[in-house]
């Protein structure tokens, strides 16, 4: 349809291949892919500009100067001039990312050319692994103060039982004054030492102490 209100001329048939194509927003170039991007002035003459020897699915910019193509999970944009002569700039990449290659085109691109919108396939996001059932560690103390390795090997085993389940560190001196606190309790009570747990269930870590039987000394 002529755009200067002229009475409208004969379908003309194209005898090249576009399988994907675009026209300019003046409706007097035709940009398409066939072994590239090529770009024919309309009426179709027999001058071809190729501006790339790659890609498909050519969109021309509504308001800018630009058209974007496709080439892989690539995408591409060359400036270009379309005036009584057609020039343009090389191509450069402006996008890479996995999409959903589905039947028909593949993006969209809004007017200013600013975005580009594409259907990527849903991630299925592998639930966290659950930290199995176990027992890391038990330790009977008497006096922490004397018996700092095996304080320290504990204080290991709890360590390594908050991180299998994403939690922090228990600082180590308020560990130890954890394990003071609970010696000097239970052995008050008759005692004669305390044995400590540390343990993994149901996704969360135990840290238990309890008094062992005997006499107190």
């Amino acid at each position: 349809m002529p755009l200067d209100g002229a009475a409208p001329l004969p379908p003309q048939y194209l005898s090249f291949v576009a399988a994907t194509h675009d026209l300019s927003p003046d409706g007097r170039w035709l940009v398409y892919a066939d072994q590239g991007i090529n770009v024919r002035a309309l009426p179709v003459g027999d001058q071809v500009q190729k501006i790339s020897d790659i890609g498909s699915e050519p969109k021309w910019c509504r308001t800018c100067n630009e058209i974007v193509f496709r080439s892989g999970n690539r995408w591409f944009a060359t400036e270009v001039r379309a005036g009584a002569n057609f020039d343009w700039k090389p191509p450069r990449m402006i996008l890479q990312t996995q999409f959903n290659d589905s039947p028909g085109s593949s993006f969209g691109l809004s007017p200013d050319g600013q975005r580009i919108l594409v259907v990527k396939r849903k991630e299925e996001k592998p639930e966290p692994k659950r930290a199995e059932d176990r027992v890391l560690r038990v330790a009977a103390f008497k006096n922490p103060v004397q018996e700092q390795d095996k304080l320290h090997d504990l204080y290991d085993s709890l360590v390594e039982a908050r991180r299998s389940i994403g939690e922090d560190a228990l600082p180590f001196h308020k560990f130890a004054d954890l394990v003071k606190t609970q010696v000097k309790k239970l052995r008050e009570s008759g005692s004669p030492e305390v044995a400590f747990r540390v343990a993994v269930k149901d996704g969360k870590v135990n840290f238990t102490a309890r008094a062992m039987k005997g006499t107190k000394e």
